[in-house]
């Protein structure tokens, strides 16, 4: 016949057993915190080097922004002209382009 009680003695080891672990965890934690506590005024250790952030630069327009960009990618992209003089490669516009490998002349 089963036994319908509960086993106390497994019960109590399973709270110590969790008792201690709650016990390890928070210890750690405050240990951790001491650690890591800053002298009175002082810096946090190794922010010596460390650079303050600059702020976000806020668009108050950025609808502006977005089509002045896109004109000038529109410009780039409908303009002749170098890209690389070194290397001899040009920029051309994009139907030119197109044209060219329908040709045939797109590869050197």
């Amino acid at each position: 016949m089963a036994r319908a009680d509960i086993d106390l003695r497994r019960l109590s080891r399973l709270a110590a057993a969790l008792v201690l672990v709650i016990a390890v965890a928070v210890g750690s934690v405050f240990g951790l915190l001491h650690h890591w506590r800053l002298p009175p005024g002082g810096d946090a250790p190794g922010s010596a080097g460390l650079q303050a952030v600059p702020a976000p630069r806020l668009q108050s327009a950025p609808q502006d922004d977005l089509a002045a960009y896109r004109a000038e990618q529109r410009r780039q992209l409908d303009a002749v002209g170098w890209e690389d003089r070194a290397q001899g490669r040009v920029r051309i516009p994009v139907a030119d382009a197109i044209e060219l490998v329908a040709q045939g002349k797109g590869v050197r």
